[in-house]
């Protein structure tokens, strides 16, 4: 598998864990707007900061591996000529 056919697998991904990126943007605004007078609502934030971060990292590392695991390149040993005269007859 080439590189380019990979992320372009994972596109769909990709955007879809954008909206989780948002997300970690508003938390890391909101933990810089609290102040500091409130540690247990800072305490707070910064977890579900960390939080949601673990998650993309992790959803995105299992489905690279997913992605990876599924679209192997194609076995050299295996006779393709049916398939091909069965394209070119159509």
């Amino acid at each position: 598998m080439q590189l380019e056919g990979f992320l372009r697998s994972l596109q769909g991904n990709i955007t879809s864990m954008a909206l989780i990126i948002l997300a970690i943007v508003i938390v890391c605004t909101l933990f810089s707007l609290v102040s500091r007078e409130s540690p247990d609502l800072r305490r707070t934030i910064r977890s579900i900061g960390l939080g949601l971060t673990v998650l993309v990292i992790a959803a995105f590392t299992i489905s690279a591996a997913v992605t990876a695991a599924t679209n192997r390149a194609p076995r050299k040993d295996v006779d393709k000529d049916g398939v091909y005269q069965q394209m070119n007859s159509h």
